[in-house]
């Protein structure tokens, strides 16, 4: 990369689970960018500032944030002001000391003992 560049990232994830695989997340590709640059990421996606700020425009009224990353997805909904609901059965397994989310569930299948 140039001296004078800039290098964004939309995300630290250091995994993705898609349908019912799991690969290496953006994180992996950020880090090894960040390594052979020497230059740190700026954080586009969530958990960043700049995310928050956009969805803070585009979203009104109460907001149900469900995540499966502790600081990815519960500290940013908790950021936000929304009610954060930690899904266990994602990329993290248990809950984070840090990331207090308003409910746990074991699996998405839960929500349907509260309809």
């Amino acid at each position: 990369m140039k001296e004078n560049s800039e290098f964004y990232t939309t995300a630290y994830g250091k995994l993705w689970i898609f349908k019912n695989e799991i690969v290496p997340g953006t994180g992996l590709i950020t880090a090894g960018l960040e390594y052979c640059s020497g230059k740190k990421a700026i954080m586009l996606g969530k958990p960043s500032k700049f995310m928050l700020r956009e969805i803070k425009k585009a979203v009104k009224g109460k907001v149900i944030y469900f995540g499966d990353e502790n600081k990815a997805d519960i500290q940013f909904a908790n950021r936000a002001g929304f009610f954060s609901v930690f899904v266990k059965n994602g990329v993290d397994k248990k809950v984070d000391r840090n990331a207090k989310p308003k409910m746990v569930l074991n699996s998405l299948s839960e929500l349907l003992n509260y309809l």
